[in-house]
């Protein structure tokens, strides 16, 4: 916004201002300088200028007027005020789109959300809500979020909202695999993640790629999955126990045997071995007829 103006007052001044074209813009520009000085002092005009300085600011705002006119000015302007040098490349990329998935933000959250897009700037190729989905995401979990999003859209995004950061980072690693699963398949897991997502994350860490394995097995996998999040024991698991239990109890008796066998095995070998010395000893400890 334009120094010392606020609300209504700043909206009619920059109007009037843009309505005298090219002249106009290089005075927004130099506003918006003012402004960054203003509230984030002398390091953040520094930094500007570094990016191209009011050069630079006016280009940016002559893109938004090709994109949006006087409407997009204006929101390009206020942004670049208050996120300074980090936003004019973010904005510099598509005005439109940029100023779309930051709409609303502001602030600390506001830097968040550029730094989203710095980090991933895929996020402006996507539709204008999603977008905005992503850079909050992105801007949550660093790093993660916008992978989240981008492989399983609005439920990534829901999902999302409720994981720490290392769920976040295991959530990433298999989003992919999720939306690659059939529809029913895919609307289960992403029931079962909504739920509990911790449970489900532990076990597509310890079954990597069962996921995107032969069908039956992805099948299986879902189910087992369904199962764990309803707190029962899945048919997988209870398979692999069962049988577990089966082997065990197969081989105790053989177990028993062998170990039986090698026992008396060890002490025959022992007793050949001694028993000549043995012998010798009682030989000579005998008396003699």
């Amino acid at each position: 916004m334009i120094p010392g103006l606020s609300g209504a007052l700043a909206v009619g001044v920059l109007a009037a201002t843009l309505a005298q074209g090219a002249t106009a813009l290089r005075a927004v520009a130099e506003q918006v300088l003012e402004r960054v000085g203003a509230t984030g002092g002398r390091a953040a005009v520094v930094q500007l200028e570094r990016a191209g300085g009011r050069a630079a600011v006016e280009a940016v705002l002559v893109q938004a007027e090709r994109e949006g006119g006087e409407a997009l000015v204006r929101r390009t302007a206020t942004l670049l005020s208050e996120a300074g040098a980090p936003a004019l490349g973010v904005i510099s990329r598509a005005p439109a789109r940029a100023i779309a998935a930051l709409d609303g933000l502001s602030g600390e959250t506001l830097k968040r959300g550029v730094a989203a897009l710095e980090r991933e700037p895929a996020i402006l190729s996507m539709s204008g809500d999603l977008a905005r989905r992503a850079v909050a995401t992105e801007a949550r979990l660093p790093g993660v979020g916008a992978t989240i999003v981008g492989s399983l859209g609005d439920d990534g995004a829901r999902i999302a909202s409720q994981l720490t950061e290392a769920q976040g980072v295991s959530m990433a690693r298999w989003s992919k695999d999720v939306a690659s699963l059939p529809a029913k398949e895919r609307g289960s897991v992403l029931a079962a993640l909504e739920k509990r997502p911790g449970v489900v994350l532990d076990y597509l860490d310890r079954h990597p790629g069962v996921l995107v394995g032969a069908a039956a097995i992805s099948a299986a996998a879902v189910i087992e999955i369904t199962a764990l999040v309803s707190g029962q024991e899945g048919p997988v698991s209870a398979a692999v126990r069962g049988g577990t239990k089966i082997a065990e109890e197969a081989l105790s008796t053989p177990l028993a045997i062998i170990v039986t066998l090698a026992g008396v095995a060890l002490v025959a070998l022992g007793s050949l071995w001694f028993l000549p010395s043995v012998l010798r000893r009682w030989r000579r400890a005998a008396p003699a007829e």
